[in-house]
């Protein structure tokens, strides 16, 4: 605080008495910073002395009486470039406060947090409105004019559409256990680098996964035929959704849907998204299981994804079935409640996945 306080005091004075040659202040100043960098050097440091406020202060007010040309002469321990950066500075600071913006708030008016939700509230109800339409309600509803760009920079900064809320083109079908089922492949590979083909159909209603299948080798009709039918195990559903692969175009496929009584509903060409449980599904395989194992063969591929299913139907909760298993989704009656002073971890897997369960006394 005194360094500050002299600091001033040699301004004033500098400022104050009536000097008539210019170089005199000019000395003084360049006097005054030499000094200054004495007191820096002077202090106890095993490395580069830092610079504190007074100090700044010091070498900014006095760079100002001192011509540009003499700055690097002045400068020992200062470089050239600081003493600069500080005259801008000050100078910048100057201008700012000369012709800066007066107001406090300059700019538009703020969006207030109650319209804010209520835009985002509208979007979460109706996910089909757009901007257009939602700034043509809230002019009507509440009287209030915005911009369709504010309303659609409002709903990427805030609007998160939660997982499985809007409602599936497959919805209104599969309202039914076992009334509508998912058929799709994926690839694995085993420890000998041989790839696997693996069937997986999971039932649209409760997530569940009727089964898995592994095939080694090229399929044709007769061969996927046989897989689908050894997974329905004479309890086939009422509609099968597929994406639009060539292997079901073949001729025996089309012949045991028919002779089965299942509808075969194609997803939309080119779009995942139109297929999206059982593509979700897939991946979710891959990153929580395949992508973690070594599968040695076809039979060690079964017995594991068999493994996998039984976790996955009866201890994986989901976020879709708001926190419940596919076997308990259909299941009413089930009840794991477990309480925190007696339960035990079962290994699923492999060890790959623990889930807590009761002690039985």
């Amino acid at each position: 605080m005194k360094i500050i306080i002299s600091c001033l005091l040699n301004i004033f004075r500098l400022i104050c008495i009536n000097l008539q040659k210019d170089g005199f202040k000019k000395i003084v100043s360049e006097n005054i910073i030499l000094k200054q960098q004495l007191v820096v050097t002077s202090r106890k440091l095993n490395k580069c002395p830092p610079l504190n406020t007074s100090d700044r202060i010091i070498f900014s007010a006095f760079s100002l009486f001192i011509d540009v040309k003499r700055i690097p002469k002045t400068a020992i321990i200062i470089s050239k470039e600081t003493l600069l950066k500080f005259h801008r500075a000050l100078i910048k600071r100057k201008y700012s406060i000369l012709f800066g913006q007066k107001s406090k708030e300059p700019g538009r008016k703020r969006i207030s947090t109650s319209l804010r939700n209520f835009i985002v509230e509208t979007k979460e109800k109706n996910p089909t409105y757009g901007s257009p339409k939602i700034v043509a309600l809230v002019l009507n509803i509440l009287n209030i004019s915005i911009s369709e760009e504010t309303v659609r920079n409002i709903l990427i900064k805030y609007y998160r559409p939660l997982p499985g809320n809007g409602p599936s083109w497959l919805a209104k079908i599969g309202d039914a256990e076992n009334k509508l089922w998912s058929l799709d492949f994926f690839r694995v590979e085993t420890a000998f680098l041989h790839s696997l083909r693996v069937m997986v159909v999971i039932d649209q209603f409760s997530r569940k996964i009727i089964g898995f299948k592994v095939c080694k080798g090229n399929l044709t009709g007769n061969i996927i035929c046989n897989m689908f039918e050894d997974i329905c195990n004479n309890n086939c559903p009422k509609y099968l959704s597929t994406d639009n692969d060539p292997l079901f175009r073949f001729k025996t496929w089309k012949q045991d849907l028919e002779f089965y009584d299942i509808s075969e509903i194609k997803s939309v060409p080119h779009v995942p998204f139109s297929h999206p449980f059982i593509e979700r599904l897939i991946g979710t395989v891959r990153r929580d299981f395949t992508d973690r194992t070594i599968l040695w063969s076809k039979r060690d591929a079964e017995l594991k994804l068999d493994l996998y299913k039984d976790y996955y139907n009866n201890f994986r909760v989901h976020d879709s079935l708001n926190g419940k298993t596919p076997f308990e989704y259909t299941d009413k009656e089930q009840n794991r409640n477990i309480s925190l002073n007696s339960y035990r971890w079962i290994e699923k897997c492999g060890g790959l996945f623990s889930t807590p369960a009761a002690i039985v006394s």
